[in-house]
């Protein structure tokens, strides 16, 4: 195993984590870590490990999480960077006795979660041949499968079921000799408070209201992270209520998923697909609680946070301009089931989930800005950690109740970066959760007017309508500012750990400021490392992108072009993620780098005079795998119409030819084709080459500036 301290010295020292024994190192600490699954030989890790941090014991448990007791207080951080340790977290002495403010947990009011004593993996056709008929016989009543995991199922009972005999279900089932535990589903709410509505023009461009990115006190310094960050557009997650069409947005979007898997939460009429459509989240009197609530259009909300297309004169500014969005709908009418929650950081980071395809695209960064009261389960803790196992960093939101955050899943997962809300005075905001488990505080807002953050919605009050801005506050706002400083950073060194991202974050951060009252100060309760600053999360990554994959041109980004050997397949991107995932085998094959490179406009580009740069869309070929790129609308429609085609997004941006020439001060790109595949060029001395070899074609695809 690589020494901690060989790996570590150099940006260690750069960020201010010494590395020390405990004996020098002021203050000890009890922090518990997992490694990788992929791991070997976990026991001499862990021994190498505790002899570097002078650590005087070590356990495991059944789960592998790892204690060392008395290690010195930057031991934390150390462990981060190893690239064994999936994630490390110091042990919270303020855990006993504790008692949420709040209420009974939400629940689902008719499915149960029942778990076998069986190690065996349950099958849906096992589940549906035997267990449930005998689980239905068990209770006298007839119940319906809902889902099947690992060695659980979970079961529905039918409606109309009073509340003692439901309680006499879960004592029938709970008595089978079989039965391990029975427990009932919980549901996940988005954390956005209340909007308030200002009279605001959605064609004006208000970065000006952005205080969150700006403002010297409270803001995250953007402008700063922008300067430093690279241009290769990291793929983020959300996972919320789904998307919706917006001109800040609709160059972003990636292909999603709807993970809702049942039809009264997901409003459509079907279950899991491809759809990840907002199908709005309005709710009548009485359906979920005694009030009535209007769409919230909560996860279009969350993404132009993240990345809204910048400098387009159109709206807002996102904290990450070149990132993309994969919208993961798990959140519907009522909220949300944990198990799709779970399912859904699975698909976004490319596990695989029963029933459905693994996603081709995986996303290196996952908002959830939502949860509810209670633990972080077995289910939602495995779902963290194979995203973690991914290389995926995963950003979750305190929660909105002004209470400690260890009681709100999943806020309370191992290994996720949990983020607090500040308000625009740079202190904790009044509705924030806080405490032990808050890695980090960032904007949120709070309930004056313009302090909230404002971002991209819609306007309709149940199904969609027309696009809009409005304000929000909540710890829902504040995790996306700090996903798209993830994105930002990513696009510096595509091959940062987690560990190293939370490490990077921290040691980055601001004071928060402490106003009279603050409970951070009046209670001496944790409130993370301090204020994000992108800025200097930014620059404490050490760019790793050679240069032939960089640009420091303004506004633009670096094509690379790929190519499979064994397919005599192209394809050029400017994601260096994707970039280094396919060359390391990702999407099969056996593809390398040609050598071609050229700059085009990124997604805050400005218009020039005579070409006015235009997201261009990518489709995959379902039969023979080989990529196709348009600018032109009428064509990217049509592909996206046929079953032959299916979507990649919109990697970057292009100008439209005309009348078959580019502008001056562009150059135009060739399209090549042959049996199916496709190929793109910039030089007439390539498309010379290719055409010799028996590529057709040769047309302007669209135009890049001059090189």
């Amino acid at each position: 195993m690589k020494s901690i301290k060989s790996s570590c010295t150099a940006i260690c020292a750069a960020l201010g984590i010494v590395i020390a024994s405990a004996a020098s190192t002021a203050g000890a600490a009890d922090v518990a870590f997992k490694l990788l699954p992929d791991a070997k030989n976990a026991q001499s890790i862990v021994a190498a490990l505790g002899a570097e941090l002078k650590a005087t014991s070590a356990a495991t448990s059944a789960t592998g999480v790892w204690t060392f007791k008395d290690v010195g207080s930057d031991a934390i951080f150390q462990l981060r960077e190893s690239p064994s340790v999936a994630w490390a977290e110091r042990i919270s002495v303020n855990t006993s006795g504790a008692v949420s403010k709040l209420g009974a947990t939400a629940h689902h009011p008719r499915i149960l979660r029942v778990v076998l004593r069986s190690p065996e993996t349950v099958t849906v056709e096992r589940a549906k041949a035997s267990l449930v008929p005998q689980l239905s016989s068990a209770a006298s009543k007839p119940l319906a499968l809902s889902r099947v995991r690992a060695n659980s199922l979970s079961v529905e009972i039918p409606h109309g079921v009073s509340p003692v005999e439901f309680g006499q279900i879960v004592a029938a089932l709970e008595s089978q000799p079989d039965v391990a535990a029975v427990e009932r589903v919980r549901i996940a709410k988005p954390y956005a408070a209340n909007p308030f509505a200002p009279n605001l023009n959605p064609n004006d461009p208000m970065f000006s209201l952005q205080w969150s990115l700006t403002d010297r006190l409270s803001g995250i310094n953007a402008r700063g992270a922008w300067a430093a960050a690279g241009t290769s557009p990291v793929t983020v997650a959300v996972l919320d209520t789904g998307y919706t069409t917006h001109p800040d947005l609709d160059s972003k979007w990636v292909p999603g998923y709807d993970l809702i898997n049942l039809r009264f939460i997901s409003k459509d009429g079907d279950l899991r697909d491809p759809d990840a459509t907002d199908e709005g989240d309005f709710t009548d009197f009485g359906t979920c609680s005694y009030r009535f609530f209007g769409s919230s259009w909560h996860g279009t909300h969350v993404a132009g946070i993240i990345a809204a297309q910048t400098n387009n004169s159109e709206g807002i500014a996102g904290v990450a301009p070149n990132a993309r969005i994969q919208p993961v709908r798990v959140l519907g009418r009522c909220g949300g089931l944990y198990e799709d929650i779970a399912d859904g950081i699975r698909w976004a980071a490319g596990v695989k989930v029963a029933g459905i395809p693994v996603n081709p695209n995986p996303s290196k960064v996952l908002n959830l800005s939502l949860g509810g009261e209670g633990p972080c389960d077995d289910d939602m803790q495995d779902a963290v950690d194979s995203a973690l196992a991914k290389g995926a960093t995963v950003v979750v939101s305190a929660g909105n109740s002004a209470d400690d955050a260890k009681f709100y899943a999943p806020a309370n997962c191992k290994g996720v970066i949990t983020v607090a809300a500040s308000n625009r005075a740079g202190d904790l905001a009044s509705y924030s959760n806080y405490g032990d488990m808050v890695e980090i505080v960032a904007p949120g807002g709070d309930f004056d007017g313009y302090d909230q953050i404002v971002s991209t919605l819609n306007s309709g009050a149940a199904g969609q309508s027309s696009s809009f801005y409005q304000p929000y506050a909540g710890t829902s706002m504040s995790a996306p500012h700090v996903a798209g400083t993830i994105a930002l950073m990513l696009s510096r060194d595509p091959g940062l750990t987690p560990g190293q991202v939370l490490n990077r974050l921290q040691k980055s951060a601001r004071p928060v400021v402490l106003a009279a009252g603050s409970i951070c100060a009046t209670e001496s309760l944790i409130c993370g490392a301090g204020l994000l600053d992108a800025a200097a999360a930014v620059n404490s990554v050490a760019d790793t992108r050679i240069a032939a994959h960089t640009t420091n041109a303004t506004a633009r980004m670096r094509l690379i072009e790929l190519w499979d050997r064994n397919s005599n397949r192209f394809m050029i991107t400017p994601d260096l993620v994707e970039v280094k995932r396919i060359l390391a085998g990702g999407a099969g094959g056996n593809w390398v780098q040609t050598g071609l490179v050229a700059d085009t406009f990124d997604f805050t580009a400005l218009p020039p005079t005579l070409a006015l740069p235009q997201p261009v869309c990518r489709y995959t070929s379902v039969v023979a795998g080989s990529v196709r790129l348009a600018v032109d609308r009428a064509l990217c429609e049509e592909m996206k119409q046929s079953p032959a085609w299916a979507s990649d997004g919109w990697p970057f941006m292009a100008a439209i030819a005309n009348e078959n020439s580019c502008s001056a001060g562009s150059i135009p790109v060739f399209e090549l084709f042959a049996d199916g595949r496709f190929r793109y060029v910039w030089t007439t001395a390539d498309r010379d080459i290719s055409r010799a070899a028996g590529w057709r074609g040769g047309d302007i695809a669209f135009c890049i500036p001059a090189q």
